[in-house]
């Protein structure tokens, strides 16, 4: 009985351990490789028909593609005109782009026809979509702007240098607008409708956002990953970024993907940001720049890059394969359970 006990806690603790150091298994539905001559600056999906959207940053004006992952076996791109960011309303089907540092906004219908153009601030490269609206910022001028699909216009809310990443919250309506590079700096809050701004977060850069939990995902100095309260803007959680930087929310299965670190490594967590459920790599040697998810999508669709090699590779991950905690713990419930019963029949 003495051994039994032994080998019980041993297999319990090598579990336990695997929770949090598993490798996880994340299904690869399929590839494409594809050249973005400035990097890949601006990345949005429509869940409706599985379209991929991948565009330069700031100041880009030729590199906007559109990826047809409906079939990810057999994907298939198409090059749209401009290219200084990207956002898609998925529920008009509209995408936004700028011509960098040409200065306008560009809103196109689903079938690629020009649905409006108006002059925007400062050097465009960074947009997200709201509801019936798209956030924008700009760098040169520095000023986050919000176009507004049904009146056509575009108000200009606040000039603070330096702009950068737009993020949006369906839950409050509300923008982050991220401020400052080589470092965090902050984030402004503004209001969608009416176009407001609301005030700052200090030392927080937003990169993500869960509109059904309603919690807020950002980084802080020095390499800390954030959980906020959607509504209050209060930190609730923080965690080790290990390294890695861009922060991906998936809002179906309440967790969330961090990437981008020199490893290579997709950090996996809960939605909480209170357990790490594991890590997964990119075959080939591809590492993780940054990804992006629809809301209630399985699908993970990242930018991978590798050294020496000039195209960039999306990838197309099933995250419905990565395991709970709570299963692991079941089988090594279930493990030590029959253990027990084999050990009592052989006394027997």
């Amino acid at each position: 009985m003495k051994r039994f006990t032994m080998s019980a806690c041993v297999l319990t603790t090598a579990l336990l351990a695997a929770m949090n150091q598993t490798a996880l298994p994340s299904t690869v539905l399929g590839t494409f490789d594809f050249y973005e001559a400035g990097g890949v600056g601006g990345f949005a999906v429509n869940p409706n028909g599985n379209q991929v959207y991948i565009s330069e940053g700031m100041g880009g004006s030729s590199g906007l593609i559109r990826v047809n992952a409906s079939n990810p076996t057999a994907m298939t791109s198409q090059s749209l005109a401009y290219g200084g960011g990207v956002a898609v309303d998925v529920v008009t089907g509209r995408y936004a782009t700028t011509n960098g540092y040409g200065d306008t906004l560009f809103v196109y219908n689903p079938d690629d026809t020009l649905y409006d153009s108006q002059p925007i601030t400062g050097i465009g490269g960074a947009l997200a979509a709201g509801n019936g609206t798209f956030g924008i910022s700009t760098q040169g001028n520095d000023t986050f702007q919000i176009y507004n699909e049904a009146s056509k216009t575009v108000t200009s809310l606040y000039h603070d240098p330096v702009g950068s990443n737009v993020a949006y919250n369906k839950a409050t309506g509300r923008y982050y607008w991220d401020r400052g590079q080589n470092g965090v700096v902050s984030a402004d809050v503004f209001q969608e409708s009416p176009p407001t701004y609301l005030g700052q977060l200090s030392n927080i850069a937003v990169t993500s956002v869960n509109d059904i939990t309603n919690q807020v995902y950002g980084i802080s100095n020095p390499g800390t990953g954030d959980v906020l309260n959607g509504s209050t803007e209060a930190v609730e959680q923080t965690f080790s970024l290990g390294g890695h930087g861009d922060i991906v929310a998936d809002n179906k299965l309440d967790r969330i993907y961090i990437m981008g670190g020199s490893s290579g490594e997709i950090l996996a967590y809960d939605g909480t940001g209170t357990t790490q459920l594991g890590a997964f790599t990119l075959p080939d040697g591809y590492i993780a720049n940054e990804g992006v998810m629809a809301d209630g999508d399985s699908r993970l669709y990242v930018d991978g890059y590798k050294t020496g090699v000039t195209d960039h590779r999306l990838f197309v991950l099933d995250t419905a394969s990565i395991p709970e905690p709570s299963a692991l713990l079941l089988l090594g419930t279930g493990i030590v359970g029959l253990l027990a019963y084999a050990w009592r029949r052989r006394r027997v």
